[in-house]
């Protein structure tokens, strides 16, 4: 069995912060000036699943952020923290980017939907590597998804 270092958790953290970092400006690349208004067909193609990943991508991490925590302090990664916190604030910029996509097109926002709350309930239980597992499914389906968003419409910002 390989045991883990200190050094190679916060390895592993540093690089998700640069990472995240990277990213930082991608969302800046989204050509705006470009967009148009989508004919209805293609509205009513994709206004439930943009409004339900719109919803999805929008959390505080209050869960998270003490799974987190704990697992910080029992490692000594507290660039954990920071990796963490540039994930959700990743997470929250989509789900800016997506809502005002959402108002250009006038597609109504959900407040709540079951899905969603299915996913809040699994990681507000769950412990870290749960809460994990739980967020890399609903980012390989969001991967997936963006994707085919894109290819739904003749919208430059999809």
């Amino acid at each position: 069995m390989i045991q883990k270092t200190h050094e190679s958790y916060v390895g592993n953290s540093l690089l998700w912060s640069d990472h995240f970092a990277k990213n930082l400006t991608h969302m800046d690349k989204v050509p705006w000036a470009k967009q148009v208004i989508i004919d209805p067909v293609e509205k009513k193609a994709i206004e439930k699943s943009i409004a339900t990943f719109q919803l999805g991508e929008n959390s505080e991490g209050n869960s998270f952020r003490r799974a987190g925590k704990k697992y910080a302090e029992e490692t000594g990664d507290f660039e954990y923290l920071v990796a963490l916190d540039m994930f959700i604030k990743e997470e929250n910029r989509h789900s800016d980017v997506l809502a005002r996509f959402m108002d250009s097109q006038d597609i109504p926002k959900l407040e709540r939907e079951w899905t969603d709350d299915v996913f809040r309930f699994i990681r507000k239980i769950a412990g870290l590597n749960i809460c994990i597992s739980v967020l890399l499914t609903a980012e390989i389906v969001a991967a997936v998804f963006y994707r085919a968003l894109g290819r739904s419409t003749r919208s430059p910002v999809l």
